[in-house]
């Protein structure tokens, strides 16, 4: 895959191509740039898969020179400042790096990738800061409200909740609802287990439900809720009525005898 670093500090753009060289043995580092006049001569004459993106470059900000364009590439932001994370999504995001850059946060960001390639395909991916509701009022709301609040109106134009952005280790990340397992709830919090972390958000379990595809997710207990497509069986519980659901990872989880919808759909 052809990739294009955008960094305007020698020392990050070092490590960070050794990083990318490391994760991802396909990686084809074309162009290394270090302003956004210099990313817009290269854009000229390749046709990325992929840019990292420096936030800051030496010529001003990267939103500056990208405002105007019609980007069709998917871009990974890099930033010691999360302030820009609402910019940053306006655009082909796929991820929001803070910089120092772990290894770990480049190959998930990666993995990020490989998911949404599919959507990058069919044109721009700009679900983000379509909403008017993101004015100076909000300036005083956390940067993970101000997202969920965009999210949850895009949310309402569809069918049902497809991505929610969390913060995690110092990132704000987009998670896709399709790789959720499972949810369980904590008082005004929920936990939510994905294919490979645990997230922690605000927010009941009940109105959390409400978002969510019901032909994928079903409640089976009071505190808890499954991703269908994580199921591996069922099997009766020994008294009361009750169930085992039994995850492909072998994760055991207790299905109560008033929660039987998931029953039903199988």
């Amino acid at each position: 895959m052809n990739i294009i670093v955008c960094e305007n500090e020698r020392p990050a753009l070092k490590r960070l191509c050794k990083l990318i060289s490391k994760v991802r043995k396909d990686a084809h580092i074309v162009a290394t740039v270090e302003t956004g006049e210099e990313t817009l001569q290269v854009l000229k004459d390749t046709e990325p898969d992929l840019i990292f993106l420096d936030v800051e470059l030496a010529d001003g900000s990267c939103f500056d020179t990208f405002n105007n364009l019609d980007i069709r590439f998917p871009i990974i932001f890099t930033t010691a400042f999360d302030e820009y994370a609402l910019k940053a999504f306006k655009l082909n995001s796929v991820d929001y790096l803070l910089k120092p850059i772990k290894e770990e946060e480049v190959e998930r960001a990666f993995k990020k990738y490989d998911r949404m390639k599919a959507t990058f395909l069919r044109g721009s991916y700009e679900y983000l800061l379509s909403s008017k509701k993101v004015t100076e009022k909000n300036n005083k709301r956390s940067l993970e409200e101000l997202i969920e609040a965009i999210l949850k109106e895009k949310s309402e134009k569809e069918d049902h909740l497809k991505r929610l952005a969390v913060k995690y280790n110092g990132s704000i990340r987009l998670v896709q609802t399709f790789d959720i397992r499972w949810i369980e709830s904590d008082g005004n919090y929920i936990h939510i287990y994905t294919t490979d972390k645990k997230y922690f958000i605000r927010s009941t379990l009940s109105g959390f439900y409400k978002q969510l595809d019901q032909g994928k997710f079903f409640q089976i207990h009071k505190s808890v809720i499954i991703n269908i497509d994580f199921v591996d069986y069922i099997e009766e519980a020994a008294a009361h009525g009750d169930y085992l659901v039994i995850l492909k990872n072998g994760e055991r989880l207790k299905m109560s005898r008033n929660f039987k919808s998931l029953l039903d759909s199988i």
